[in-house]
């Protein structure tokens, strides 16, 4: 007999009938539910429906948010201020040619006075002056270049 307990088929044949064993007296423990309360009863399918009718709602608060944005929130909505745009202000030059200097026209050099100080500055072609750049040196003008608007100061005479 103990060899016949020794044997592997015969100890798991044992194992499966205890527990066989274990899980009928277990259902003659443990009660059934009540047989009123089934799938075909009102009660049992208005809590389905209700538990549905949430998951629509919840379905919907997520599928409000964008799925490819960083923070899943929607993008602020973007408020357009009405700018009044800055009227065209036309910049004077603050400066008089009074001198230009050299016969070839890459090597000339023109003097330019300043309105407010009377400082004399030299000034060459791609040089700046205050926020103006020399575009052309000709005999007897300069012109100057500032956002794309163009100032032709021409020589002064007398003097």
């Amino acid at each position: 007999m103990i060899k016949l307990l020794g044997s592997p088929v015969i100890s798991s044949l044992v194992f499966v009938n205890l527990l066989g064993a274990l899980m009928l007296t277990f259902v003659y423990l443990v009660p059934l539910p009540d047989s009123n309360i089934g799938l075909n009863s009102t009660r049992a399918q208005n809590d389905i429906f209700s538990g549905l009718k949430s998951l629509d709602t919840d379905t919907s608060l997520v599928l409000a948010r964008p799925l490819f944005h960083r923070n899943r929130r929607p993008p602020a909505k973007e408020v357009k201020i009405a700018v009044p745009e800055a009227p065209e202000v036309r910049r004077e030059v603050p400066y008089r040619l009074v001198g230009v200097v050299g016969s070839s026209e890459t090597n000339r050099s023109a003097y330019l006075q300043s309105t407010d100080t009377n400082e004399t500055i030299v000034a060459k072609v791609g040089s700046t002056v205050d926020v103006w750049i020399v575009d052309t040196i000709g005999s007897n003008f300069i012109t100057l270049v500032h956002d794309g608007e163009r100032k032709v100061l021409e020589l002064s005479g007398g003097g």
